[in-house]
């Protein structure tokens, strides 16, 4: 746990440009994603119940202004609502839906600058990457989601650096943590899923302030017997090699579950292959071969929200093949039964469980092969989904995502503003005034 704690106040100038630029535009991408899901009912209602927690000073789009664990928490369902945020291959998980909430309310609150909320995402960041190198595949096994279960730890190590703890309080706010931690992957395709993320950055703010407070945490929370990892599964590893973001984030160019990613870019490269040949109805069958693990987390074969539909190859791949994208209009409620060919395509889409060893490359590789009726087929496979760092979305394509987020909430000349703003989050001299600025343009818009 010392080398957790020590993060707390480490040095990120030998970071490279290229990690701190990812870090800029993971907070240009949660704002985005966090903006598109506040009319969302779920959200509404996230909102009332924190406002009900009584008054505070931190300022959230679409809510009161509230205590800095709340506004964490509320930021963090936000952002995690529509599963359009960025994931991390070590974690598993949504690193910036965890660390970017408590890292805004914080900074909000301590007059913190931009360079300041840097820092302390790459702290957090490489606290989560720490932990999940021994532990996100067994915690992931298991049915946790590491983006609560390991995010709490990141979240709590970010706090502590806004709060200017020492390693020493530090390593007690990690022990708090421990006893925070929690998230369950039968949730999935719930709106309970986005709370994960909510209250894994509520509750590393918590344990930061807790611990701040002069609350003293068991001595080994975190690794001995009845310890975190023996209950939450994993071993520690120490680490020597570079810090964690440099691997880089893996950014969504779609609003579904991560896992797939890759499937919708394999349906959406058939797509014209179908529509200008055989035809939809010519196909006979489309098969996804994916790990065992995808299938798992890829909960429904037959969904009966927009939530589930998420976390359905079923509806991603036929919505892909028949659409040639993916938008989050295809999430509303009721709109694959408002479309019975895409409901007779979804029933054809099948999923062939494959071992690790049997995947052409490597386990970011899927495939989609489509038979037509007389026999003959067609194949996709994706080596790396879009938005992977080894294919990576450009800025221009994070921009882009910004502005269609944003469009319903946002007028077009604060769209772009913010997007030089957070696109140079460094230089901004306050960032309670830029969350003030984003809040205000949201109650204008």
């Amino acid at each position: 746990m010392d080398s957790l704690a020590g993060l707390v106040s480490a040095d990120w100038q030998h970071v490279s440009q290229r990690a701190r630029q990812q870090v800029r535009l993971a907070f240009l991408d949660v704002v985005a994603v966090a903006l598109a899901a506040i009319d969302d009912p779920p959200q509404v209602a996230v909102a009332g119940h924190l406002g009900r927690s009584g008054p505070g000073s931190v300022a959230v789009p679409g809510m009161r202004a509230l205590s800095a664990q709340h506004a964490a928490t509320g930021w963090g369902s936000l952002a995690h609502a529509r599963d359009f945020d960025d994931v991390s291959e070590v974690l598993h998980g949504h690193p910036s839906a965890v660390l970017v909430p408590a890292v805004l309310a914080l900074g909000h609150r301590e007059g913190a600058t931009g360079a300041e909320l840097v820092d302390a995402y790459l702290s957090g960041y490489e606290a989560l990457g720490r932990i999940s190198a021994g532990a996100s595949d067994e915690q992931r096994a298991r049915g946790w989601h590491t983006t609560s279960t390991i995010g709490v730890f990141g979240a709590t190590v970010a706090a502590a650096r806004m709060l200017g703890l020492t390693p020493h309080r530090t390593r007690h706010a990690l022990g708090i943590a421990a006893s925070l931690a929690g998230g369950i992957q039968a949730n999935f395709g719930s709106p309970v899923k986005p709370l994960h993320a909510g209250w894994a950055a509520g509750n590393g703010v918590q344990a930061a302030e807790l611990a701040a407070a002069g609350i003293d945490a068991g001595p080994a929370a975190l690794d001995l017997r009845a310890s975190y990892l023996e209950m939450f599964g994993g071993t520690w590893r120490e680490h020597a090699g570079p810090p964690h973001i440099e691997a880089g984030l893996r950014f969504k160019p779609y609003p579904c579950c991560g896992s797939a990613t890759g499937l919708v870019d394999c349906a959406i490269d058939l797509h014209r292959l179908v529509v200008d040949g055989p035809g939809l109805d010519a196909i006979e069958s489309v098969a996804c071969s994916i790990l065992p693990q995808t299938d798992r987390t890829l909960r429904y074969r037959a969904p009966a929200t927009g939530d589930q539909a998420r976390f359905s190859p079923e509806f991603c791949v036929a919505q892909g093949l028949s659409r040639g994208g993916l938008e989050e209009w295809s999430f509303r409620d009721g709109y694959r039964e408002s479309r019975g060919e895409l409901d007779a395509l979804m029933r054809r889409v099948s999923r062939r469980l494959v071992a690790e060893d049997e995947l052409p490359h490597n386990a970011k590789d899927v495939e989609v092969m489509v038979r037509f009726t007389g026999g003959r087929t067609v194949v996709a496979r994706s080596k790396a989904p879009k938005g992977h760092p080894d294919n990576p979305m450009t800025r221009g394509d994070l921009e882009a995502k910004f502005e269609s987020c944003t469009e319903r909430v946002l007028d077009p000349g604060v769209r772009g503003e913010l997007i030089a703003r957070l696109s140079a989050l460094d230089d901004e001299p306050r960032a309670a005034a830029l969350v003030d600025d984003i809040v205000l343009a949201v109650s204008r818009g």
